[in-house]
């Protein structure tokens, strides 16, 4: 009998540890951005999905940027989309990216602007070399497609505050786009070019 409770204390000991007892499971937030910051992309996506099973917007936020990343910039542009009401900088940071991408150059101004606005020095928490300067050339980039010369100025005068150029001059979209191009190598941009 001593023999049988000892084997049912020990098996039941054993159940319980193979199980887990008690442990607590990782956040799948911080350990997709975790995955992500660490370049593996497809254990990021799987976190975020799980996230966003259990109930986490962020984790369309996550998807969105990890599919940039694997240049899937439909789905990017998606689950961008699908978190939008949730107004939060880094998922229209890269957004704004996706759209310039797309060639959507007045939803990339819109979407710069809001976190511009919102936090004028933004920087990218989990790949902080994308930050407000990014923003400001995707801007100016999406003003010189749209043929806008003057606000394009404005955006690169932004990044570079002693670059002028007359606007009006029959060569002014080379001599932006010349510039645009100098700016991204000095900004080594982190995001989609």
């Amino acid at each position: 009998m001593k023999r049988l409770t000892r084997i049912l204390i020990i098996t039941t000991f054993i159940a319980f540890v193979s199980c887990g007892g008690g442990g607590t499971n990782p956040d799948p937030i911080a350990e997709g951005w975790g995955f992500f910051s660490s370049g593996q992309l497809f254990e990021a996506h799987t976190s975020f999905v799980t996230a966003v099973e259990s109930g986490k917007n962020e984790g369309y936020i996550g998807l969105g940027w990890v599919c940039i990343d694997l240049d899937s910039l439909q789905e990017s542009d998606r689950y961008f989309g699908i978190v939008s009401g949730d107004s939060l900088s880094d998922g229209y940071a890269g957004w704004s990216a996706v759209l310039w991408a797309r060639a959507n150059y007045a939803g990339c101004i819109t979407k710069s602007d809001f976190v511009l606005r919102h936090e004028p020095n933004y920087q990218f928490t989990h790949r902080p070399a994308v930050n407000f300067q990014d923003l400001q050339w995707y801007q100016a980039s999406s003003y010189l497609h749209q043929g806008n010369y003057s606000q394009c100025l404005l955006k690169i005068q932004q990044l570079d505050n002693n670059f002028t150029t007359d606007t009006n001059a029959a060569d002014a979209g080379d001599v932006l786009a010349s510039k645009l191009e100098l700016l991204a190598g000095q900004l080594k941009k982190h995001t989609i070019q």
